[in-house]
């Protein structure tokens, strides 16, 4: 199977399963992306596509909702994705398995988001941007952190995940700014293939925005927790290569 098809698999498997289940595309799409692509390499390449996908969600999703509440968690959540972006320049080996303990670690918080009760205010609000914003740039998985905060904001099913996708924009377009400071950049393969990973991206997605309607999460939700614990496990003993 070509390098190509992989990644296209990947992208579309990704933003698919990590829609409908609510574990964030980026949370597949990053450990797996690993396995073939250096850690830098990876973080961009996610980054851009994890933009788009923040884009599906607000047009899938789209309605009127009151952005007031979510103006201290975005400016904190921009602020820490760039210090979180510069911090790449000085990944080590070990920071990999840091990555999959933080895997393991907000797999289990997505999966008890429902038990935390975090009272939207000031102080948590800029707490949840400030944690989602460092592992996005950091580590390129904010995503499920940001939803056990944006959870516990006055939003409906849609409003929330319309939530979201704006959030998620603000910290995705500065972390990607902060890798291309760094000079990060996409092989000529990777660029060629860009666009068709885009569109496919937004076939997972809106496939996923259908299911919704259909099936239940809920079923498959404990399939993928328990295989992105795996992964998490296997960055930690087998962390993959930096360059």
């Amino acid at each position: 199977m070509s390098d190509s098809l992989i990644l296209g698999l990947i992208v579309f498997v990704s933003s698919l399963i990590g829609t409908f289940t609510g574990f964030g595309s980026s949370t597949i799409m990053v450990p797996l992306m690993l396995a073939f692509y250096p850690w830098n390499q990876t973080l961009f390449l996610a980054g851009i596509i994890i933009w788009f996908v923040d884009w599906w969600k607000v047009l899938l999703f789209r309605q009127k909702i009151d952005l007031k509440p979510l103006l201290w968690f975005a400016l904190a959540g921009i602020s820490f994705s760039w210090l979180g972006s510069q911090l790449t320049a000085y990944t080590q080996a070990w920071h990999l398995r840091l990555l999959g303990g933080v895997l393991v670690v907000i797999v289990i918080m997505a999966n008890l988001k429902h038990l935390i009760k975090l009272s939207p205010n000031k102080r948590t609000d800029i707490l949840g941007g400030s944690l989602s914003g460092l592992l996005a740039g950091l580590f390129g998985i904010g995503g499920p952190v940001r939803s056990v905060f944006l959870s516990n904001f006055p939003y409906s099913n849609s409003g929330y995940l319309m939530a979201s996708g704006i959030t998620g924009l603000l910290i995705d377009t500065t972390r990607i700014l902060g890798y291309l400071k760094l000079g990060d950049q996409l092989t000529d393969q990777l660029r060629s293939s860009l666009w068709w990973l885009i569109i496919i991206s937004f076939v997972g997605a809106k496939i996923a925005h259908s299911l919704n309607h259909h099936l239940s999460a809920k079923h498959y939700h404990l399939i993928v927790a328990l295989l992105l614990i795996a992964l998490g496990i296997h960055l930690m003993i087998a962390p993959a290569h930096l360059d």
